[in-house]
C-alpha cells in the first residue's frame, strides 16, 4: 500500500517539506525551551511547532479586534471554500474555474457532478470538470448563473456542505 500526503496551509497553497539541519550544539536554555515532561512516563518529549503555532493564534485571536476575529475565522475555512469574482468569459461561455488546491484538498479528483445551491436554497446540478488539470464548472453552470442574474464583476463565495462534500453552498455578493 503506497500513501501519498499533500499539505496545504490555511491559504490553500501547498507546503512542501523540507528537513531542517540539526545544530551541532546547543545551548542549556534552548533544550529546556523545546522539551516538556510528558504526564505518564516522565521522560522528556519534544513540543511540536504546530502546537506553538496553535497556541499563537488562539492568543491573537483573544487580543485582536472584531474586525481581524472574522478575517482570521474566513482563513480557517479556506481548505473548504474559495471565493471567484465573475468575469465576462464565465458568462458568455458557461465556465468557472476551479482552485486545484481546492479539488486537491478536498478529493476531487475525477470529473463529477456537485450541486450548487444558492442563498434561496435552490439547487443547481454541475459538472465538476478535469479536476487535476484545469478544474471548471462546465455543464450546468450556464442555468446556474443565469437563473442567480450574475453579471461580471459579481463574487460568489463556494463552501462545501459540512455533511455531503458534493454539495456547495454558493454566496452571491452582487457588484453595485
Amino acid at each position: 500500500m503506497v500513501f501519498t500526503l499533500k499539505v496545504f496551509d490555511l491559504s490553500g497553497c501547498r507546503k512542501y517539506h523540507t528537513p531542517k539541519k540539526r545544530k551541532a550544539t546547543s545551548t542549556a536554555d534552548e533544550d529546556t525551551e523545546n522539551i516538556a515532561l510528558n504526564d505518564d512516563s516522565g521522560r522528556p518529549k519534544r513540543r511540536s511547532s504546530n502546537a506553538e503555532e496553535s497556541m499563537e493564534l488562539k492568543k491573537k485571536m483573544a487580543t485582536s479586534s472584531f474586525a481581524e476575529k472574522q478575517s482570521q475565522l474566513i482563513n480557517m475555512k479556506k481548505g473548504i471554500q474559495f471565493s471567484k469574482t465573475i468575469r465576462k468569459s464565465n458568462v458568455v461561455h458557461s465556465y468557472l474555474g476551479v482552485p486545484v488546491s481546492f479539488c486537491a484538498s478536498n478529493g476531487f479528483s475525477t470529473t463529477q457532478e456537485v450541486i450548487l445551491r444558492d442563498s434561496k436554497g435552490k439547487s443547481f446540478p454541475v459538472n465538476l470538470s478535469s479536476p487535476k488539470l484545469s478544474p471548471k464548472f462546465s455543464k450546468g453552470w450556464r442555468v446556474f448563473s443565469e437563473e442567480n442574474n450574475l453579471k461580471e464583476g459579481d463574487a460568489c463565495v463556494f463552501e462545501l456542505d459540512s455533511e455531503n462534500k458534493n454539495i456547495m453552498h454558493v454566496q452571491i455578493k452582487y457588484k453595485p
